[in-house]
């Protein structure tokens, strides 16, 4: 049984939680409490926002192997690199 069902006009997605109605009602509000802490970029949902933080460590350990001085991890993307442009 599915009882939360989502009252959106012409939706009919029912779940069988209510988090999954809540995080499905903000494909419609377009709300996106969830922002990274990097860039700025909002998602919708939490697992979407912790999937791209990873594109951040990646780029933070290329940086670091291919510009002398960027540490290995660091918060942000915009720390002076000394001439180097991304």
């Amino acid at each position: 049984e599915r009882p939360f069902k989502c009252d959106a006009e012409n939706c009919g997605k029912s779940f069988t939680r209510n988090e999954e109605l809540t995080r499905h009602k903000r494909i419609h509000t377009g709300q996106r409490p969830h922002i990274c802490h990097v860039c700025g970029k909002a998602f919708g949902r939490k697992d979407h926002l912790k999937k791209h933080t990873r594109t951040h460590e990646n780029r933070s350990s290329y940086l670091a192997s291919v510009i002398p001085g960027v540490p290995y991890s660091f918060p942000t993307l915009t720390l002076p690199l000394h001439g180097y442009s991304l």
